[in-house]
């Protein structure tokens, strides 16, 4: 008797461990300003001369918070491609001085020399923009679409889009490596390829590489992806699986699929969406 007692005792405090582990506290509530920072500048002072463009754009955090500090952080060194310690305003600001002065330094006295002859304009047209901007779909998540555009030297375009995903409680920066189990990755890997064939409709892996993917890597497990209400959008970047003629790659999974491989708290963050 005494022992049964003991066992129910014990089942019923697992069971509060378990409830206490999950959120049950709102997150707090985030709030965001805009920043645009748009600057140009010709290689000469003739009115025809090309010119280098750069147009910065950022939905930051207005909380001081480590909140703030951590996702604004995280968000402009991807932005940036560097650690930033300066404000969203600031460090704009001075991207785009930067940007503009390399432009003059690397191009200016070599269109200065090749204008007297015969030179192509364009190739001396430099066009940058950077955008961060925040996705309203969850109250959990804090998240960003980082866009870096490129038109550069007469160039085609060129486009790359990176997704993040904060915690919202703490800005903590979620990646593959958090949100699932140690060691899956040979699982979640079939996962992406089994989702890869669907999406192409072929059945095989030489079928994939017949259509251009995959011919120079194996599939793997980008941390560039979005975590959305059913699952999770992994995000490639075009000529990453593919050939630059295919464009962007993107893999969808649902939770229900990951389910044997999603951590305790990214199930909890899951069923809270």
């Amino acid at each position: 008797m005494k022992q049964n007692m003991l066992i129910g005792m014990l089942a019923s405090g697992s069971i509060l461990m378990a409830s206490a582990c999950k959120e049950t506290t709102p997150p707090p509530k985030h709030e965001f300003q805009t920043l645009q920072t748009e600057r140009s500048e010709r290689l000469n002072k003739d009115s025809d001369a090309p010119s280098g463009r750069i147009r910065i754009e950022m939905d930051y955090l207005t909380a001081q918070d480590s909140i703030g500090r951590s996702v604004n952080g995280t968000v402009m060194q991807r932005m940036y491609e560097r650690t930033v310690t300066q404000t969203p305003q600031a460090a704009a600001d001075s991207f785009a001085t930067a940007y503009l002065k390399r432009y003059r330094e690397d191009l200016q006295e070599l269109y200065n020399q090749e204008k007297k002859t015969q030179v192509t304009k364009a190739w001396y047209e430099y066009n940058r923009t950077i955008a961060a901007r925040h996705i309203p779909d969850t109250k959990e998540l804090v998240q960003y679409e980082v866009t870096h555009s490129f038109h550069e030297g007469g160039a085609a375009p060129y486009e790359e889009k990176l997704f993040l995903n904060f915690d919202a409680r703490s800005g903590a920066l979620l990646t593959a490596d958090s949100i699932f189990k140690k060691g899956s990755h040979i699982e979640l890997e079939a996962l992406l390829l089994q989702a890869l064939e669907k999406e192409q409709n072929v059945e095989s892996l030489e079928e994939l590489r017949e259509k251009g993917f995959l011919r120079l890597t194996n599939i793997y497990a980008t941390d560039n992806f979005l975590l959305q209400e059913k699952g999770i959008r992994f995000y490639y970047q075009r000529d990453e699986l593919a050939s630059y003629e295919a464009g962007p790659v993107e893999i969808y999974l649902t939770y229900k699929k990951l389910k044997n491989i999603l951590t305790d708290k990214t199930k909890d963050l899951w069923s809270r969406f």
